[in-house]
């Protein structure tokens, strides 16, 4: 155990722990305790409690992981970083590891050139941050006094997030569903902002996952979500339903400006196709088709990757997915002959009209 002390004579000074390896590793398999706490190392490697007592606990790892356990600094913050994305022959390194249970009075930052996975609690008095340029993964539940943050570059997994505030899950990874990121829900989100449009945003260009159910996101009054994927093709909704219409050919980081005004929405990437569909009919000369046998109709169909839009009605209502409209031919008229259309028949008269 390690514990960082006040000097006698002079009780307000404020005595940092401090570890410092060099390019070394940083290891302690006790506890730690200070009124702040300081580690630098090339690698750092926590298996007992960390403490700050008054201040702040900072932790940086420049060439190799961050693997800490139990920290907490009641009236300060929290910040573990891990700077070096891969060794000298490409393997990748440079990860935050919590296995332990994260509480500070004031913000919680763990940001990573790999991965940031955490394997208990989060508890952040004001802001929570966890941010990785490869992956992110929170199996523990992230609490947040104002506002939440899971970003990557890549995948995220999120259980359980809670934030005083709004909540944002973004991966900016790739630019379709193959290699875009995928982020899955494994626990609901909560936000407590009210009266705001973007109180929950999640946001990739890959695929959106739902493992919990129509009650995943959860907004104060008046407030909405937004989800930005790919395509609705690739993802799993979980019922969870919008009751508006998606908006598309838009991205999570597109300056392409969107109207989410007071409405949950998704937003998706692709554009769908509209099919108009039309049946051919034929009529005797000198009579006016529409008297006698009513109005063309016609069948406009929106598909993406050949499925009608209804399909996703369980988590989207796309209005006008199948709507039936009508038509007119110049060729409706009781003067339209078999020399003045628009293309020959096979008896090579000019009988066909638009």
């Amino acid at each position: 155990s390690q514990t960082g002390t006040t000097p006698l004579s002079d009780p307000d000074y404020q005595h940092p722990m401090q570890l410092t390896a060099g390019k070394g590793l940083v290891k302690a398999t006790g506890t730690i305790t200070g009124q702040d706490v300081d580690i630098i190392g090339g690698q750092i490697e926590l298996l007992g409690k960390t403490t700050a007592t008054t201040n702040d606990i900072g932790m940086d790892a420049y060439l190799g992981n961050a693997e800490v356990s139990d920290m907490e600094a009641t009236h300060g913050l929290i910040q573990v970083v891990s700077n070096k994305p891969t060794d000298a022959n490409g393997n990748a390194i440079g990860n935050v590891i919590a296995n332990g249970t994260i509480t500070a009075g004031q913000s919680v930052y763990l940001g990573a050139n790999h991965d940031v996975t955490t394997k208990a609690g989060i508890r952040a008095g004001t802001f929570a941050y966890l941010e990785a340029d490869h992956n992110a993964i929170a199996d523990g539940a992230v609490s947040a006094g104002t506002d939440a943050f899971v970003t990557a570059g890549h995948d995220i997994t999120t259980h359980e997030v809670q934030a005083g505030n709004k909540i944002l899950v973004s991966s900016n990874g790739g630019t379709n569903a193959e290699d875009g990121g995928t982020v899955t829900l494994k626990g609901t989100l909560t936000a407590g902002a009210e009266n705001n449009n973007t109180a929950v945003v999640v946001g990739t260009e890959g695929k959106f996952i739902n493992e919990v159910g129509s009650n995943v996101i959860n907004v104060g009054t008046g407030s909405n979500w937004q989800v930005y994927s790919y395509a609705p093709d690739t993802d799993e909704f979980g019922s969870l339903n919008s009751n508006t219409n998606a908006i598309w050919n838009h991205t999570y980081t597109s300056t392409k400006a969107v109207d989410t005004s007071n409405a949950n929405h998704y937003i998706f990437e692709v554009q769908p196709t509209a099919t108009i569909s039309t049946v051919d009919v034929s009529k005797t000369y000198g009579e006016d088709y529409v008297k006698i046998y009513g109005e063309h109709k016609v069948t406009v169909s929106r598909t993406y990757n050949g499925t009608d839009l209804s399909t996703y009605n369980d988590a989207f209502q796309e209005d006008g997915a199948k709507i039936t409209a009508t038509a007119s031919s110049v060729g409706d008229a009781a003067t339209a002959d078999r020399t003045h259309g628009q293309y020959a028949s096979d008896d090579g008269n000019m009988a066909i009209y638009d």
